[in-house]
């Protein structure tokens, strides 16, 4: 699977869609790139998110207020957190979501339409099962962090076949660790293997990343 080959078939149909920034928000008005614009995408139609005397909100995040951030525009504040989160944790990129189970979705979603099959451990969390039954990928469960299985589970597959291997980093389910090290191993090994590792439970517990979704 070439993730940038689908990118610019995607682009060249015109159907990419890339994050606006908005620099300011002024009640029914946003500003972007200098220019002002009415703004019919809010959702905000009790105008809540634009009361100076809201509680609990500063007045550069009431500025801020809007419905998705595609639809509506992308808070300045949100590129600035991702920036900051990226050169921190020393990645690429970084994408903040709604919520991890947001996340794993949308990862899900990213291998639609190719010649994938998705291996996923046996104790995964929800958000992931959802994330691969909702995408409508063929799936395989492997035993809980059995990576010996997971091998001879992949082996039955084509080399062309993309083969995605998601797990937990620290399984919510009992709290365990998976064996990333021979997950990688594996990876190494296996040709045509994407390694999903969800990190969302590990942070704050053990030497991992505070990256929800980590990609090999």
């Amino acid at each position: 699977m070439d993730l940038q080959r689908k990118l610019e078939t995607i682009q060249a149909k015109g159907q990419l869609r890339q994050l606006r920034e908005v620099e300011a928000v002024d009640g029914k008005w946003i500003t972007m790139k200098g220019r002002q614009f009415l703004n019919f995408t809010s959702n905000d139609y009790l105008g809540l998110g634009q009361m100076a005397h809201a509680e609990g909100i500063s007045e550069q995040g009431r500025k801020h207020f809007a419905s998705s951030r595609l639809v509506s525009g992308n808070s300045a504040l949100y590129t600035k957190i991702e920036r900051l989160l990226s050169t921190h944790f020393h990645f690429e990129d970084a994408l903040v979501t709604t919520s991890g189970y947001d996340a794993n979705l949308a990862v899900m979603q990213a291998f639609q339409g190719e010649s994938v099959v998705v291996f996923s451990d046996a104790a995964n969390h929800a958000s992931i099962i959802d994330g691969i039954r909702l995408s409508r990928l063929k799936k395989v469960v492997y035993p809980h962090n059995d990576v010996t299985a997971l091998e001879k589970e992949m082996l039955q597959y084509p080399e062309a076949v993309t083969k995605v291997v998601v797990t937990d980093s620290i399984f919510s389910t009992d709290g365990d660790f998976a064996n990333l090290d021979a997950l990688v191993q594996l990876k190494a090994k296996v040709p045509n293997m994407w390694l999903v590792v969800d990190d969302a439970h590990a942070f704050g517990l053990h030497l991992h990343t505070i990256m929800q979704i980590l990609i090999f």
